[in-house]
């Protein structure tokens, strides 16, 4: 929650410079709630109108989990490392 109005304007930023891909690397972040899932949902969706890709970057652990439980890791791009969204892209 703390820094979802920071990413959200990241977010933003590279949409409105026409950014074709947008990746979010999770790989160092700790803790993540509804706030942040609802973020990417939204920006998947945004992407999509945009036809536009999305790659989030989370590797296994407590995040990973996250998305697990409450069933968004079938929904949302996630890849296990970098260079797995690289290959599938």
């Amino acid at each position: 929650m703390a820094s979802a109005d920071r990413l959200e304007a990241a977010l933003k930023r590279a949409i409105d410079a026409g950014a074709l891909d947008i990746w979010v690397d999770l790989t160092a972040t700790e803790f993540m709630d509804s706030t942040g899932l609802n973020l990417l949902l939204a920006l998947q969706r945004r992407l999509h109108e945009l036809n536009r890709q999305l790659a989030i970057i989370c590797p296994g652990g407590v995040i990973r989990r996250t998305f697990e439980v409450a069933r968004l890791d079938t929904h949302l791009p996630l890849f296990a490392a970098r260079s797995e969204a690289q290959r599938r892209r």
